[in-house]
This record gives C-alpha cells, structure tokens and sequence, in this order.
C-alpha cells in the first residue's frame, strides 16, 4: 500500500496497525460489544484478547518485510 516508505517505516506501519487491532481488544467496554457484533467490526476491533498474540506481531512484521524486500 505504501511502496515508496523505506523498510523501517513499512515495519513500524506494520506493528502500529497489529497493535493497534491488538490493544482495543483488552477493553471490555459495553459500547465495543455492538460493532463487534457487525460483519466487519471484528476486523477493526478484534474479537477475543490473548497475550501471546503480541510477540507474533514483530514477527509477522518481520516477515512481511522479508518477503516485500524478495
């Protein structure tokens, strides 16, 4: 999506967003249950919190980046 940032923007792009789904998912708040609840919601806000979750980021991260510089 961003082909002209250096590989250091891609991959803090990359684990910004990864955080991003991830953290919100940590809130148990009433007024998150509804979009949750749509088709789409879960993409943006996620479904479920687990902690393992946030080491696979900078790794998926990681990949990604190796696999667009191939």
């Amino acid at each position: 999506l961003l082909p002209g940032l250096p590989a250091v923007a891609l991959f803090s792009v990359t684990l910004g967003i990864s955080f991003g789904v991830g953290l919100p998912q940590f809130l148990d708040r009433q007024w998150l249950f509804t979009p949750r609840g749509t088709r789409f919601g879960p993409l943006f806000l996620g479904s479920g919190f687990q902690w393992l979750d946030f080491p696979g980021y900078p790794g998926g991260a990681l990949l990604a980046l190796d696999i667009d510089s191939f």
